[in-house]
């Protein structure tokens, strides 16, 4: 039995103690949103995203998936993970093959927290629609390669094309090869406002998103890991969303 009276000053720091991890472990539990997972099959879902197809994925209104694109980046991709850490929340990376070699750690650490990968090129060459079918074609390959070879033979069912320059003939490739190529539903142009400070580029990003919300009430939202005012506004950008009635969803391709 503790002794009150002969440890009056013991008791007080336990009871601060117990105080301070209770109040962390709440702090933490209302940090966390809930989630919803869907699997899909590429089959089912081949061309996908408002701003170029007819369809998107199978999202209940107000339904957001998180996906971001060109790291990973050794400066800003740790904030943005940190970021939905704090919130429970998997996303979908786009990811750079040529980044992912020289930042494999970093890559490694994207699948260990259970997000999702897609490809987004080996070198991320603009404008990729003009490029001759056999370079879109080693891009796609090699972008493919970095990504099984760096992520310990993982493969990835899902590309996105740089800058959005799709042509029918890599679609054709892709779709071929069972991948599922994800345009995007709503946006943030974040990557316009790279050089603004912190808050004029979250303002302008906000704007965006709330006009393209309009257009699309559910869908893809496209942000960048590798610019610093990405990353700093990805709290206030997914708190604000919790707070308009969206929800989040973590996309599963089989």
């Amino acid at each position: 039995a503790i002794n009150l009276k002969a440890n009056p000053m013991s008791i007080r720091k336990l009871l601060f103690i117990l105080f301070m991890i209770f109040a962390c472990f709440d702090t933490a539990i209302a940090q966390c949103i809930t989630q919803r997972t869907i699997e899909i099959k590429t089959k089912d879902y081949p061309l996908v995203g408002k701003a170029q197809y007819k369809q998107t994925l199978p999202l209940n209104k107000k339904e957001i998936v998180l996906t971001f694109d060109d790291g990973p980046n050794p400066n800003t991709t740790e904030s943005v993970l940190n970021t939905l850490n704090k919130f429970c929340l998997k996303a979908t990376f786009f990811v750079v093959g040529r980044m992912v070699e020289s930042n494999s750690k970093i890559f490694k650490k994207i699948i260990d927290n259970g997000h999702s990968i897609g490809n987004h090129s080996y070198s991320h060459p603009m404008p990729f629609n003009k490029l001759k079918f056999v370079d879109q074609y080693v891009e796609i390959e090699n972008g493919n390669y970095a990504i099984h070879t760096a992520g310990g033979d993982i493969s990835t069912k899902l590309f996105r094309f740089p800058g959005l320059g799709r042509t029918a003939e890599a679609e054709h490739h892709l779709n071929s090869r069972d991948i599922s190529v994800w345009s995007v539903d709503i946006e943030t142009k974040d990557y316009i406002f790279s050089h603004l400070n912190p808050d004029a580029a979250r303002k302008n990003m906000i704007a965006v998103m709330e006009a393209s919300l309009r257009r699309n009430d559910k869908g893809m939202l496209l942000m960048h890991d590798i610019h610093k005012n990405s990353a700093l506004a990805l709290d206030f950008i997914i708190q604000k969303l919790y707070n308009d009635g969206y929800s989040f969803v973590h996309i599963k391709v089989n």
